[in-house]
């Protein structure tokens, strides 16, 4: 194997890991009833231009257990909770503001790092959970 090769896998192996938000900018969420908890970025591609309509449905991402957004593959969380914002904050980090019921019939309101939590990646330019677009 070439060292240019190994170098290049341990680059995108690092990205990967690092989270979409290595490679992604100018997320934003899409909110209305029809399309609630899309979120859309302008994401890098490998050849160095831009997607700028990355789309994925975190839908797809997260499930709530019992107030708690949690990584889950086609947990659809935003059936059951309220998606509220998606803010930048330190660099590299997306916090999406979400309201989900617990079992007792309470709500718990909170932001939580979409950059830390799950497994959401940038693929050449195209967002994905779970290596699902």
């Amino acid at each position: 194997m070439h060292l240019s090769t190994i170098l290049t896998a341990l680059t995108l192996a690092s990205s990967v890991s690092a989270g979409f938000a290595n490679s992604c900018s100018n997320c934003r969420l899409i909110i209305n009833k029809a399309v609630a908890g899309y979120m859309v970025c302008d994401c890098k591609r490998t050849d160095g231009s831009t997607n700028t309509n990355a789309d994925i449905h975190l839908g797809r991402c997260f499930g709530n257990n019992n107030g708690d957004l949690v990584p889950q593959l086609d947990g659809n969380f935003v059936h059951s909770c309220t998606v509220d914002a998606l803010s930048p904050a330190a660099e590299h980090a997306w916090f999406l503001s979400v309201g989900c019921p617990r079992n007792d019939g309470s709500r718990h309101s909170y932001a939580v790092n979409l950059n830390a939590v799950g497994d959401i990646s940038n693929n050449n330019g195209n967002l994905q959970c779970y290596g699902v677009n």
